[in-house]
């Protein structure tokens, strides 16, 4: 695999059958159309999302593709996804010189789709903060009756918003931190600040830092990958951050490398693709990459996810939201000091709460 053609994580034998097949039509992308409407008909959304895909790649513009894409991504929940299909849909028509009546009226309902998915996004930002509001009314009048209540109202609270300074300032004032009565554990140092102290820029025209949260936007498909060199690490150690996908084009990837030596060949990611897809890889100086373990399970575009890595002579352990995926052994590679860093590329991504715990 390839950092610069969009990093895929996986690749089957039918897949590549049926490249070899279809490489020959010269239809291509209205094959892949009419298979992908077939699908989402027949509620295959998966399959249909994984044809629509494939058709844009195949044919650019492709409207009524872009159209179909973001009903299926509005179908599986994935409302920033569906979001970017329908403009693109909409801005694709837009700036054809003589669009047909089928396209303009095509154009018009993906303006009042984006409509539709916008006002959705606005209807669960105020349920969110409606349930921050309630959590806190909780913790303020249970905090000396009840601390333990109040412990999990604030915790809920952070769970959304980890900034929330009411609710970390209530925290801290019950001092122990749960019911066994053992002191909470210390946070790691942060590593991201408004100077991005301790950070070697990369291509720093694509990110930007504010009040804690590291903002990526990297779009459009020049399939560069975007990054800063930063933390040296050593021995033992864990990477923690939280992540929100706003929107990607085609070849979107995001991620956490780390082991990265100057002279050194290989190093590890934990990448994070939009199609559902979560991975461990190793890489090359020269963009290959090798899957070692990949998880299938999906995650919301929009809201904010948690990813942890615990390092340990030659063994990796993921977490994603809390819970743990799977440990890898690392065969001869059994240090990973070296650079921490994080990547995007074709899409616009916030970290916040970088964490290095020793």
């Amino acid at each position: 695999m390839r950092i610069g053609v969009g990093l895929p994580l996986a690749i089957g034998c039918a897949a590549l059958l049926a490249v070899t097949v279809l490489a020959g039509d010269p239809d291509v992308a209205q094959f892949l159309y009419r298979k992908a409407e077939k699908a989402r008909r027949a509620r295959k959304y998966e399959e249909a999302e994984k044809s629509y895909r494939r058709a844009l790649e195949e044919q650019s513009p492709f409207p009524e593709a872009a159209f179909g894409l973001g009903q299926t991504l509005e179908k599986r929940g994935r409302l920033g996804e569906a979001l970017h299909a329908y403009r693109r849909c909409r801005d694709e028509i837009a700036s054809s010189p003589a669009p047909s009546s089928k396209w303009k009226s095509l154009a018009s309902r993906a303006t009042r789709a984006v409509k539709r998915v916008q006002k959705q996004f606005t209807e669960l930002e105020r349920l969110d903060r409606k349930f921050i509001r309630a959590c806190m009314s909780l913790g303020i009048r249970y905090h000396k009756t009840n601390p333990g209540a109040a412990r999990r109202a604030c915790a809920a609270v952070l769970k959304i918003d980890p900034d929330h300074k009411q609710a970390r300032t209530l925290l801290e004032s019950l001092g122990k931190g749960g019911p066994s009565g053992r002191a909470a554990k210390p946070r790691g140092r942060k590593l991201i600040n408004d100077e991005l102290e301790g950070w070697v820029p990369g291509l720093n025209e694509y990110w930007s830092v504010s009040n804690g949260l590291l903002t990526a936007k990297a779009e459009g498909p020049t399939g560069r990958i975007n990054w800063f060199e930063g933390e040296r690490t050593q021995g033992r150690y864990t990477v923690r951050a939280e992540f929100r996908i706003l929107s990607g084009g085609p070849k979107r990837t995001c991620g956490i490398f780390l082991g990265n030596k100057h002279g050194e060949a290989r190093w590890w990611a934990l990448m994070i693709d939009w199609n559902d897809e979560i991975a461990l890889v190793e890489t090359t100086a020269r963009g290959n990459t090798s899957v070692q373990e990949k998880i299938l399970r999906g995650f919301k575009v929009g809201l904010w996810h948690t990813v942890e890595i615990e390092v340990k002579p030659g063994v990796l352990t993921v977490k994603f939201d809390d819970k743990r995926m799977f440990s890898h052994k690392t065969g001869d590679r059994t240090s990973f000091d070296g650079e921490l860093g994080m990547f995007a590329q074709d899409v616009h991504v916030l970290y916040r709460n970088l964490e290095l715990r020793k």
